[in-house]
């Protein structure tokens, strides 16, 4: 990376928006990001009716500098009302994102995004278990492992496990509740089946 990017910011929403979402960054100098593809999964009635649930959603990773955040932040609530869409910032330099968080009056925020990477049929069994210590939803994106000399080879070709990437979004009192939930889980004891991860993320988007 040859500037100076201070976080990392998920933004979620349908999959027909993804685009335009991304042509709004860009008039903040957003060079480009990577666009994964899955299927939301909420629990909460209000957003599955603004569209945050069931098939074709879409997540938008996009790395920024503070003044890309900043920049950002102040056309926010503009660009919420043409499109569909939450985001979630994660820093990778606290203190510089905490003050243009300060400095937008914006109050910062004590979540956590925990990432869990598990054998593809695995993401139900997940998703339940979050829910039930407390997670608001989750999105599932759609990936594979990659090769290794011991897997099986088809007409020349390797045969890798599909997996399953889940992201959750909580309030960081609750994220140990549903880490150990998933982790106990009777499909996570089996070897290689998956691993759970936790990043701290200090602002989401509120759906206007």
């Amino acid at each position: 990376m040859n500037k100076n990017y201070i976080a990392l910011m998920y933004s979620f929403t349908q999959k027909k928006d993804v685009d335009k979402l991304m042509d709004e960054y860009k008039k903040f100098s957003f060079s480009g990001g990577t666009i994964c593809y899955g299927n939301g999964a909420a629990t909460s009635k209000l957003w599955r009716l603004v569209g945050f649930d069931g098939p074709e959603r879409a997540v938008l990773l996009n790395y920024v500098t503070s003044s890309m955040l900043s920049d950002y932040l102040k056309e926010e609530k503009r660009i919420q009302k043409i499109i569909r869409y939450q985001c979630a910032v994660v820093p990778l330099n606290k203190q510089a994102v905490s003050e243009i968080i300060k400095a937008e009056g914006i109050m910062e925020m004590d979540l956590s995004l925990i990432q869990v990477i598990c054998n593809k049929g695995y993401s139900s069994e997940i998703v339940e278990a979050s829910r039930a210590m407390g997670a608001p939803g989750a999105t599932i994106l759609s990936g594979r492992g990659t090769a290794r000399k011991e897997d099986v080879a088809f007409f020349g070709s390797k045969l890798v496990h599909e997996k399953d990437i889940i992201l959750i979004i909580t309030p960081r009192d609750k994220s140990n509740d549903i880490i150990s939930g998933i982790q106990n889980l009777e499909c996570m004891q089996k070897e290689a089946s998956g691993i759970v991860m936790c990043l701290p993320a200090v602002y989401f988007s509120k759906a206007l």
